[in-house]
């Protein structure tokens, strides 16, 4: 029996240094940061203390670490006086210029019919991108209520708007 033990522990391990690793992005409704922030972390210390500041100097708690050529870019909502909201990031890359990304933000609030509760939260979110930009612009894009599926079905030329980003390289979170 402890010869199956040892190797599963070490297999487990493993997958759970590797999914460390793995990671490319995180989001929330509760940061330590209070007021509305957008972030750019392009090296490891800068990472560190951008994390620091967000979840109250938990080193721990962070999720991987940021490799050379990667940067982390980040929006912080400020204080919200409802539970459910989130931040939704899609970021764009320049078709003019292949070193410059738009990262453009919006507030998503729970739907009408959505049950909420009226307590403090300070959503945010933040993601690894695997390229050095050199410029990244932060561009508000308004507040959305989540919506239902059936919603989206009867809603026309949405797939037409989306399909002219379709060939841009795009990260959504």
């Amino acid at each position: 029996m402890k010869r199956l033990i040892a190797p599963l522990t070490l297999l487990l391990a493993a997958a759970s240094i590797a999914s460390a690793a793995a990671w490319d992005g995180v989001s929330g409704p509760i940061s330590e940061i209070k007021e509305p922030l957008t972030a750019v972390a392009r090296t490891q210390a800068d990472w560190e203390a951008l994390w620091k500041r967000h979840s109250g100097g938990d080193l721990k708690s962070m999720p991987g670490d940021l490799k050379e050529g990667e940067l982390v870019v980040a929006v912080f909502l400020g204080e919200r006086k409802t539970a459910g909201i989130k931040v939704k990031l899609d970021v764009i890359q320049d078709p003019t210029d292949a070193s410059k990304v738009v990262v453009f933000y919006s507030e998503v609030t729970p739907s009408d019919d959505a049950m909420r509760a009226d307590v403090v939260s300070y959503p945010f979110a933040m993601i690894k991108l695997p390229k050095p930009y050199k410029a990244v612009e932060f561009a508000f894009n308004g507040r959305c209520k989540a919506i239902s599926g059936e919603a989206v079905a009867r809603m026309s030329g949405v797939a037409d708007r989306a399909a002219a980003f379709a060939a841009l390289p795009r990260f959504d979170y």
